[in-house]
């Protein structure tokens, strides 16, 4: 079960630092971005929209919106009302688990590199209550190729929803668009690795099998030995509508 207290304190403690390191997030948010079609849009959600690089921008591409950013991470939410300030454009803590919570509907929903930090199975209940018939859910994701390294050396990782688990999830919708695609990042270090994830405020864990010890030193030597300093990254591209029950 995801520690939401800690993925708070996370993602606060990394906000002043996050874009230093998010290179892959935007290159997933500037895909997602050229992939929705322009339409007559009132009301966006950007669930998890961390400092507001994808919401800014949907503010700018659709400024007759009214555009409504949410992070559950405070220190994300400061950063982003700092960053960027347009009439149409806001900013305020929130939970993609409890969307219903804003009191509104919404004509567009996005999620960029989020919803693993949420459980995919109550953010889709959610967005079934705030969407508008016809509403449209744009989403990019990690699959679970992602950090493969980490997991054959012994870290537990963020865990990543297939494919086909969201295709389920989608029941309900109609699918407009789909995107998969691996990518390949080269690292300094291993240790650059470990510290490049701990900044950007993802969670990994050191394990023992069967309660034996784990030695994180030793682990990062066989992730060198044998996967050098490279690392895997799936990307999951979803766009879809809602449908007339």
């Amino acid at each position: 079960m995801l520690n939401k207290d800690q993925i708070r304190a996370n993602f606060s403690l990394s906000a002043p630092y996050y874009d230093q390191h998010a290179g892959l997030q935007r290159e997933l948010a500037d895909e997602l971005f050229l992939n929705i079609e322009q339409r007559s849009f009132r009301k966006i959600l950007d669930v998890g929209c961390g400092t507001g690089y994808l919401t800014a921008k949907l503010a700018k591409k659709f400024p007759l919106a009214e555009v409504v950013g949410i992070d559950l991470a405070p220190g994300m939410i400061e950063v982003a009302k700092r960053k960027y300030q347009l009439n149409n454009l806001s900013f305020m803590v929130g939970d993609g688990e409890k969307l219903s919570c804003l009191a509104n509907t919404f004509d567009l929903i996005v999620g960029n590199a989020s919803l693993q930090w949420m459980e995919a199975e109550k953010f889709f209940k959610e967005v079934k209550k705030v969407l508008r018939v016809g509403g449209v859910l744009a989403l990019s994701t990690f699959g679970p190729q992602t950090l493969q390294e980490l997991k054959a050396v012994g870290f537990s990782t963020n865990t990543f929803p297939s494919l086909l688990e969201l295709l389920t999830l989608l029941g309900g919708f109609e699918l407009l668009f789909l995107q998969t695609k691996l990518i390949k990042r080269n690292f300094k270090s291993v240790k650059e690795i470990v510290y490049h994830l701990k900044e950007l405020g993802a969670s990994y864990q050191k394990k023992g099998e069967r309660g034996n010890y784990f030695d994180p030193f030793s682990a990062l030597k066989k992730y060198r030995e044998k996967f050098g300093t490279e690392v895997t990254f799936e990307s999951l591209f979803l766009i879809s509508s809602r449908r007339r029950n």
